[in-house]
């Protein structure tokens, strides 16, 4: 397996690309770096104490991918904070989970799955990775995770998100930007998704988080029967310093049967 390490930048580095930009640019660059260290040292703490590897920069480049698709769809690795990922399950009108599968496409090294069966009570919690490197290394971080348990089951998988076989169970799945904002792959995922779920009803709400550069799919979601439970564009959060350099924002979708069969979703 090749080694994968995260992307550092060097004080000397950062201050030669400041010395680049105009000077108008100095305060949003300044306050860029100022979370992608306080980020990096959150993601470290979180790691020491947890004994896990969920931290870090990966380069598209640096992983491979067990599908061409899953190529194409891919993105760099940047693990969601425990602050975006509270705030975005709290939205979701359950309160028991002990009848749900938690489930995260592009599970990365699995930080949302050690957060969500440690702080919910999910009866599983499964991760979906189309990279066999951070696959392994969210499966070792499951086994070497000494935080709370709640979940009954706990696992990573490597395998294609857009044909994985989804549980019997009622499910929350949890996408952090995924397939690169590829909206033509999020919509095959959304055809899998109506389809199993008209063969087999049941609840299912869909947490979908990314930059405030690329824009939440509503209407894709929507005409796929999923309807937001949060404002149109979903909550921002101008400031979370566990996600490093980027802004965030979330939304929460239920699925809705007798929702969406009259729209047809953007080109």
């Amino acid at each position: 397996m090749p080694t994968i390490l995260p992307r550092r930048v060097s004080l000397r580095d950062a201050w030669e690309r400041l010395r680049q930009r105009p000077l108008r640019d100095w305060p949003a660059f300044a306050a860029a770096k100022f979370r992608w260290i306080v980020g990096g040292a959150l993601a470290r703490r979180f790691d020491r104490r947890h004994r896990v590897d969920t931290g870090g920069v990966l380069r598209r480049d640096q992983m491979t991918a067990i599908s061409e698709r899953g190529a194409a769809g891919g993105a760099d690795y940047v693990a969601t904070s425990p602050w975006t990922f509270r705030s975005a399950l709290s939205r979701i009108p359950e309160r028991d989970f002990s009848e749900f599968a938690f489930i995260d496409f592009g599970c990365g090294k699995g930080r949302p799955m050690l957060l969500a069966a440690a702080g919910w009570n999910f009866d599983r919690v499964i991760g979906v990775e189309h990279s066999p490197e951070l696959a392994a290394i969210a499966a070792r971080n499951v086994r070497d995770w000494r935080g709370r348990r709640s979940a009954r089951q706990v696992e990573a998988l490597c395998a294609d998100a857009l044909t994985f076989p989804m549980p019997a169970l009622p499910y929350v799945l949890y996408l952090f930007g995924p397939f690169g904002g590829n909206l033509q792959l999020v919509r095959q995922m959304l055809d899998h998704l109506t389809a199993d779920l008209h063969a087999r009803p049941r609840r299912a709400y869909i947490v979908y988080v990314d930059g405030v550069t690329e824009q939440l799919p509503d209407a894709v979601m929507r005409s796929a029967g999923f309807v937001a439970l949060t404002r149109p564009g979903g909550e921002r959060r101008r400031f979370d310093p566990g996600i490093l350099t980027v802004k965030t924002h979330f939304a929460v979708y239920r699925h809705d049967p007798n929702h969406g069969a009259d729209e047809h979703p953007p080109k």
